[in-house]
């Protein structure tokens, strides 16, 4: 479980810190917006799905991964662009709903698949 946490934090900070950083500071600001929308729509929601898949089989111990992902987000980008962005709390509630669906979906399976084979 000590690893699951790690894995996914690592992987929380590496996405959601220093991609967004290294993008703001590097990217002119005609391609800044066609970073964002990449990193809104397509990396950031599926950085929660895979980190929420991974903690299927733990739901009762990892409950709190769907709720830490968007708090991560909020506070990440926050810092990067330099300043409180409101709307990002959409952003948030819609990484958290997938986060949900994730972790859900995985469980289910898991659950499927333990009863199937008998294996843990």
């Amino acid at each position: 479980m000590k690893k699951k946490i790690i894995v996914s934090f690592i992987i929380m900070v590496v996405v959601l810190f220093i991609l967004p950083f290294v993008l703001v500071k590097t990217a002119e600001p005609h391609e800044f917006m066609g970073i964002m929308i990449l990193l809104f729509f397509i990396v950031n929601p599926m950085t929660a799905a895979v980190i929420n898949s991974i903690i299927g089989k733990d739901v009762r111990k990892l409950w709190w991964m769907p709720v830490l992902f968007p708090i991560v987000f909020l506070v990440s980008y926050w810092i990067v662009l330099e300043e409180i962005i409101m709307d990002l709390m959409f952003y948030a509630v819609i990484y958290l709903i997938i986060g949900l669906i994730f972790m859900i979906g995985s469980f289910v399976v898991a659950r499927i698949f333990k009863r199937k084979t008998g294996i843990e």
